[in-house]
């Protein structure tokens, strides 16, 4: 998964650093993808979303890097979760609930910790937040959730509703879609994002290659 990491640049923070993060980052990244089967999967389709939707919304240079950063890192602190609890077959119960949301916080932490990533720690920390104050761990509303942080909340979303988990099947897209908009119309989602994103949806098809490759999409990040 660190070819993931090696597809993006620090701007700024020089070859020392970029080396001192990986192999940091390295560890953990082995870690997760050994204690949870779906984990890779998950973050390669969010990194190509997250690049792709970002220029069709038009993002900038660096807005489009911290969005493939924060999706490539908003589950690292699922590394601190008992696997029994990330790979339970049914739902969680309220103290593994509870357990489980823990993690949005945790990644932030280490992405702290990480330093040269200090920029997207915020990301990764607020990608549970929801607009109607109901996300966590902070229970933020509207405006005080960051735009890149309202996208990668629904790419999130989407990706674990189009694919198989260890409790459950894969949604069809008008099945995801559909629990898009409900959870819009619920305000757990930024409305406007949602419906840009669904269009984006349909026309797009998930490609393995430019999500691995060196050029992820129309240019390096």
């Amino acid at each position: 998964m660190i070819h993931l990491f090696d597809s993006i640049c620090l701007p700024d923070k020089g070859q020392s650093a970029y080396e001192e993060v990986r192999n940091k980052l390295e560890p953990l990244l082995q870690s997760l993808k050994a204690r949870d089967p779906y984990y890779e999967g998950h973050i390669q389709r969010a990194c190509f979303y997250g690049v792709e939707f970002g220029h069709l919304q038009r993002l900038n240079e660096k807005e489009i890097r911290q969005l493939y950063l924060g999706a490539f890192l908003h589950d690292i602190g699922k590394v601190l979760i008992p696997a029994e609890i990330i790979n339970k077959p049914g739902p969680l119960d309220p103290q593994e609930r509870k357990i489980m949301m823990t993690h949005a916080a945790l990644g932030e932490k280490i992405c702290y910790e990480l330093g040269p990533l200090d920029e997207i720690a915020h990301l990764v920390g607020s990608h549970h937040e929801r607009p109607n104050g109901t996300g966590y761990p902070r229970g933020l509303r509207e405006r005080e959730i960051s735009p890149l942080s309202r996208i990668l909340a629904i790419i999130e979303i989407y990706d674990a509703l189009r694919s198989e988990r260890s409790y459950k099947k894969p949604f069809s897209l008008e099945q995801s879609l559909d629990i898009l908009r409900q959870s819009a119309a619920a305000g757990d989602l930024d409305s406007n994002v949602t419906e840009e994103f669904a269009k984006f949806a349909v026309q797009t098809k998930f490609n393995p290659h430019l999500a691995f490759g060196n050029h992820l999409t129309r240019q390096k990040i």
